[in-house]
């Protein structure tokens, strides 16, 4: 059996975006018969993540432990499970600082900074300027697949069900996701200037970082607003279906709102998400309203007057899949 290690972490600092890209790319291995594990710091948010969508095959790495360490644990790992591939996305540092990695695996990675070693076979960044900031010529052994439609996507994505989505005239139901952990509480911001709309059905999802929930139900619980609360959604697809209209950041529910041709509003809340938000609005799929801060009347006036997407973007998974199996088959050939 094909076996792979995941290695990506969750906490306030960097969000949950890196670890549950990865917890859903497993899913696609995982429904094809692979050995699927995953390697991560031990946070509560981690925890709380793996444990909603049943990741159970975990090596944790305990809080304070130096970088040395977590390469000889990932190494040691590597040996006694005969694992085949490594798949990191690691945001806290750079790649190219995890120097003595086994170099039996093959070794791929989501990366955002253009820093990876030139022994990675297959890199993955769906960042707006990803074409920029790798030399491509450099590494020829290298697979990249770079630009914003090399996102990855929820395995529930029926793409026929996008395709026959009808759309309300009138806003209604408003999802509000401000991704898994919404360091700077913008989901509390967003409900404070939306729960006087008497209209609005608010659909607030909390993700596994979130630290702000008893605050915002006692908001909500003295507003009168029509509400409800969901944490650590399993099957984000069905909330976007079922909304007229989504707020989000501009991290991995920016894409999967534009994928499920949702009608949106983007508010970015790290540096990085900007240009993927400008670039959103640019096209035509969402409305950028701001960077972690936006102006109260735009978003209510965007909130009424939201509308169909003028265009589409093509986003799939399984051509990433497509491609690693190319990459991986080209390795294991040299070897």
């Amino acid at each position: 059996m094909n076996s792979i290690l995941f290695r990506a972490d969750s906490f306030t600092e960097i969000g949950t975006g890196d670890l549950m890209s990865l917890i859903q790319l497993s899913k696609y291995f995982i429904k094809e018969g692979w050995d699927v594990s995953f390697m991560t710091q031990r946070t509560e948010s981690a925890i709380k993540l793996l444990e909603s969508h049943n990741v159970d095959n975990i090596f944790f790495i305990e809080s304070g432990k130096s970088l040395s360490y977590e390469i000889n644990y990932l190494n040691s790992i590597v040996e006694l499970n005969n694992i085949q591939v490594l798949f990191f996305e690691i945001t806290e540092r750079k790649l190219t600082e995890y120097k003595g990695i086994s170099s039996t695996p093959f070794k791929a990675c989501v990366c955002f900074d253009g820093h990876v070693p030139n022994n990675f076979q297959f890199v993955l960044d769906w960042s707006v300027s990803a074409q920029s900031n790798y030399n491509q010529k450099e590494n020829t052994n290298t697979m990249y697949l770079l630009g914003p439609e090399y996102v990855i996507l929820p395995i529930t994505f029926d793409r026929e069900k996008i395709k026959q989505r009808i759309y309300s005239t009138k806003t209604k139901n408003v999802l509000i996701a401000m991704g898994g952990a919404d360091e700077f509480n913008i989901t509390h911001k967003i409900v404070s200037d939306l729960i006087t709309c008497n209209s609005l059905n608010l659909n607030i999802i909390l993700g596994a970082g979130y630290l702000y929930e008893e605050t915002l139900i006692k908001l909500l619980q003295n507003s009168g607003a029509k509400y409800k609360v969901n944490k650590n959604v399993k099957n984000m697809f069905l909330e976007y279906m079922g909304c007229d209209l989504g707020i989000g950041a501009g991290g991995l529910i920016s894409s999967e709102l534009i994928a499920t041709r949702t009608p949106a509003i983007l508010i970015s809340t790290y540096e990085h998400q900007i240009d993927r938000c400008e670039y959103f609005n640019r096209k035509g799929l969402a409305v950028y309203l701001g960077h972690k801060k936006y102006n109260r009347e735009q978003l209510i006036n965007s909130v009424k007057n939201s509308k169909k997407p003028e265009s589409t973007k093509k986003f799939n998974t399984t051509v990433i899949m497509r491609k690693f199996y190319s990459a991986y088959l080209k390795y294991n050939q040299k070897k």
